[in-house]
């Protein structure tokens, strides 16, 4: 939800507020009726991140004793070695998942009408929140240390119990060996999906159309699925086509990009869509090409 909304925020026309405010609307109803409107994609965005994450999500839900179409995949999948149970009960999961896309575009409504330019840039005025800033400041500490604190703790305990003084020693070369690969296989992932998502996030910005509608609702389905499915998928593919790539970094960098396109996907929709369209027509006007 932060990042989308941030970069929105940040491209919202000042002086949009002020005529409202000019015009005597008070800040609360210059907010819902000025301000709310033009965030609207990036907050459905977040929102749709998180809908679809949840749904794919095992680990928590599984650790809680929570039942449902993604626990009981995996469970028919690694428990009942039943692949074709839990592909069966995958396809019920993506009709769930498109519902939801169908739900969200409606609940969207209409494009926010579009704006020459973001208007003058003007420094952020801080408001006092006199006696609402210690409340305010303890809900922000409460939400920092049951985010971060509490796994940290229970992280730092375990190695402590596991790395202690009687505990076993540490295997530098293996920890090394093992943080590298992750990371080359992060920074991969990441280069990755974020050119396999720019060329989708630039049509569905700059030439929105059913088309462009099409590849951006069907890159979301991806978010709703467990990570196993896209597995067996990508088993399936590689054993029957594409042969040469089983079990190479090629494929599992191709699953990390299918389970996190969505996300790229997101966040570049909503800045191409601050950068304005009319950036590109200037950039033309005076002699750049297209690329």
């Amino acid at each position: 939800m932060f990042l989308p909304t941030v970069a929105a925020l940040r491209g919202v026309d000042a002086a949009q507020e002020e005529v409202s405010r000019a015009l005597g609307r008070s800040e609360v109803r210059t907010f819902f009726t000025v301000t709310l409107p033009q965030l609207r994609t990036a907050i459905s965005a977040g929102m749709l991140i998180v809908v679809l994450h949840v749904l794919a999500e095992f680990g928590a839900l599984q650790l809680l004793n929570y039942s449902t179409l993604t626990t009981a995949i995996m469970q028919r999948v690694r428990v009942l070695g039943a692949p074709e149970s839990g592909r069966a009960l995958a396809i019920v999961l993506i009709g769930g998942a498109a519902l939801l896309l169908v739900l969200e575009r409606l609940a969207r409504g209409r494009a926010t009408p579009a704006r020459v330019g973001r208007g003058v840039v003007r420094v952020p005025r801080q408001v006092a929140l006199g006696r609402w800033r210690w409340p305010g400041l303890t809900a922000v500490v409460a939400v920092a240390l049951a985010a971060l604190g509490v796994p940290l703790y229970i992280a730092g305990v375990a190695l402590v119990d596991e790395f202690g003084p009687t505990g076993t020693s540490v295997d530098w070369t293996q920890l090394g060996a093992a943080l590298t690969s992750t990371l080359e296989f992060a920074v991969a992932a990441g280069i990755a999906a974020t050119l396999v998502a720019l060329p989708i996030s630039w049509l569905y910005s700059r030439h929105p159309g059913a088309l462009a509608s099409t590849f951006e609702r069907a890159v979301w389905l991806a978010h709703a699925l467990p990570g196993i499915i896209i597995a067996l998928a990508l088993v399936y593919i590689g054993v029957r086509v594409f042969n040469q790539l089983y079990q190479t970094p090629v494929m599992l960098v191709s699953a990390y990009v299918i389970l996190f396109l969505p996300l790229a996907v997101g966040s570049q929709h909503v800045g191409l869509r601050a950068a304005g369209k009319h950036l590109d027509e200037a950039a033309h006007a005076v002699g750049y090409s297209r690329l």
